[in-house]
């Protein structure tokens, strides 16, 4: 009996089907949906559902562990911008931004600068420089923690040594210098990152413009208005953004620090929205409030994929 090669084993397609299919795939471009739809699903269960969830929660609310979930609408919004505690959160979290995203940016563009230039030792110190970055965030939430201590950490200790102060300061525990302690060790963790982000791109630079600029008698202060900042704007944008976002979203360095003391002094929006839900248990508020800063987040992370976009084209 002669054997038929192209039969079909259990409904298997033939080596020439196959083919097809492949071509098939290859023509009309949908060949890469089969190997995206494991992360499309994955995000769904893990980003989408839980934005959707929320934003559902938003418009109920329930009485202490009660099941049964009432219609409110937009109550829960209107409760909380009128709740003078929502607008204290939100004036914390924009002087937060405001200051680490700053800071972080003028030493991160200065160091980049400085390891710009060629000089003995610069690839030792530029790997000690990032060590902050990569320190682990309650790792380094914690020894600052005890570095701030008002009877033994070691900051008091050596400012007395140098004369600039007399007797202890209580750094996280005085409303007044509290989120300024926390904004100094945000900045000492995050701006490695904005240095090596900014460095690459000055390493981008042709460096036929500078040669070109020094022989029209350019100095360093034209060369850096003229020449630097603009061949430098598309990734110091792409940059501020991203720290934005992820000073927007920052939980973990305040909680371990101070929990948002004292007298809600370094309360931030995220604390405050762990405060309602797992301390007050107005889950339905918090979920209102996590839904306003999701929105507030939206729109930076908008002009961030717009802006890489139009990188992208360029």
């Amino acid at each position: 009996m002669e054997l038929d090669l192209n039969a079909t084993i259990d409904g298997a397609p033939t080596p020439e089907r196959a083919k097809g299919l492949r071509r098939w795939f290859a023509r009309s471009g949908r060949g890469g949906i089969w190997f995206v739809a494991p992360a499309i699903l994955v995000l769904l269960l893990v980003v989408t559902y839980p934005i959707l969830y929320q934003a559902y929660l938003s418009l109920f609310r329930s009485a202490f562990f009660v099941d049964h979930l009432e219609f409110v609408g937009l109550r829960n919004y209107v409760d909380t911008f009128s709740n003078p505690q929502f607008w204290h959160a939100m004036w914390r979290m924009t002087i937060w931004t405001a200051a680490c995203v700053s800071l972080q940016f003028v030493l991160g563009f200065a160091a980049a600068i400085v390891f710009n230039e060629r000089f003995f030792g610069r690839g030792l110190l530029r790997a000690l420089l990032l060590v902050p970055w990569i320190v682990p965030v309650v790792v380094a939430a914690s020894t600052w923690r005890w570095m701030y201590h008002p009877d033994f950490g070691v900051i008091n200790a050596l400012m007395r040594q140098l004369g600039l102060i007399e007797q202890n300061v209580n750094w996280l525990g005085n409303p007044d210098l509290a989120l300024w302690s926390v904004v100094v060790v945000n900045v000492w963790k995050m701006f490695p990152f904005v240095m090596l982000m900014l460095l690459a791109g000055l390493q981008a630079i042709p460096r036929q413009l500078y040669e070109a600029a020094w022989v029209d008698g350019a100095n360093i202060l034209h060369t850096f208005r003229f020449v630097t900042l603009p061949a430098m704007r598309a990734v110091s944008v792409v940059t501020l953004l991203l720290l934005i976002i992820w000073t927007l979203n920052s939980f973990t360095i305040i909680f371990v620090m101070t929990e948002g003391g004292p007298l809600r002094s370094t309360e931030v929006m995220s604390l405050y929205i762990y405060r309602l839900a797992f301390r007050n248990f107005q889950f339905e508020e918090a979920a209102a409030v996590a839904m306003i800063l999701f929105f507030v987040m939206l729109v930076f992370s908008v002009f961030y994929i717009r802006r890489l976009y139009v990188k992208e084209q360029d």
